[in-house]
């Protein structure tokens, strides 16, 4: 039986204890099992911690999701999300699933955050990992080491072996870094900064935005939606829709209709099934789960 398999047949949660005040550039956190149902997982990485750590985990079974800048991504089996907290992201066990199996580690330091972006800015947030990863494999055998004494005796030799699983993260995934997109046209540049700036404005629509680049609204549409892979109008609701779950998350006590104000919005029931389809989650309960969560 593999260390994956071996993994796949435990839960549980293992826990950095560190009393000497000792920092490490690439120091695990913690290490977990779990399966999940019921959609009650979530969590949100707004302004979540003071110190900076990445977030590794990686699907065995069900369907995960991850939100980045607003943008929807599945982490089905044989994938793993990658991401930095705090950050705009929120990862949750997708609701058109039943079940959601995976494996995580969390790790802080600042070696940990620079490999994680020279990933992520090639790779993107979502990666495969293949059956036979050695990334995977040595998370596995790490965790039912740890498992078995629910303790890490040696944090210099654990903080070791943090760096040796990234750089080892990083190896593999370096034959999917090697596309280099498209610079974006300074016409769709131009027309991105204008929805930026103007995202309270709830009459900015698509001719407005095509006004920016001197196209006609149909040719526009159909650059802007090949270099996105979305309609302008999906991208302008994701992006009033991400600033408004800024805004919720960043105080509570600013009132509600003037988020949806501040966000473009000029009717309540619509930006709530808005938010809801989009986050799985009414604006009312993400509020109080970042609450919660930050609290924490």
């Amino acid at each position: 039986m593999t260390q994956v398999e071996i993994a796949r047949q435990q839960i549980g949660r293992v826990s950095v204890s560190c009393t000497c005040n000792k920092r490490f550039p690439c120091q695990p956190e913690t290490y977990g099992v779990d399966r999940v149902s019921g959609h009650t997982y979530k969590w949100a990485l707004f302004n979540r911690d003071k110190e900076k750590c990445i977030i590794f985990q990686y699907t065995f079974a069900g369907l995960g999701e991850v939100i980045v800048n607003g943008k929807r991504h599945f982490v089905p089996a044989g994938k793993a999300f990658l991401v930095s907290s705090p950050s705009s992201v929120i990862y949750m066990q997708s609701p058109d699933d039943e079940f959601y199996h995976f494996i995580d580690v969390n790790i802080r330091g600042e070696a940990a955050q620079e490999i994680v972006q020279k990933i992520t800015d090639k790779c993107g947030a979502v990666l495969t990992i293949s059956h036979d990863s050695q990334a995977l494999e040595m998370l596995c055998e790490h965790y039912n080491q740890l498992l078995a004494v629910h303790s890490i005796e040696d944090i210099y030799e654990d903080a070791a072996w943090g760096y040796k699983f990234l750089l080892t993260l990083l190896k593999e995934q370096e034959p999917n870094m090697s596309y280099v997109q498209e610079k974006m046209p300074v016409c769709l540049e131009k027309a991105l900064a204008f929805m930026e700036q103007n995202l309270e404005n709830s009459m900015l629509d698509l001719k407005s935005l095509a006004g920016q680049t001197n196209l006609s609204v149909f040719y526009f549409t159909r650059l802007f939606t090949k270099y996105f892979g979305c309609s302008p109008r999906k991208y302008l609701l994701a992006q009033r829709l991400f600033r408004a779950a800024q805004l919720l998350a960043q105080d509570c006590s600013i009132p509600f209709k003037s988020i949806i104000a501040q966000c473009g919005f000029n009717s309540v029931p619509y930006f709530c099934r808005a938010f809801q389809k989009a986050y799985h989650i009414s604006p009312g309960k993400y509020r109080s789960l970042y609450k919660y969560h930050s609290d924490d």
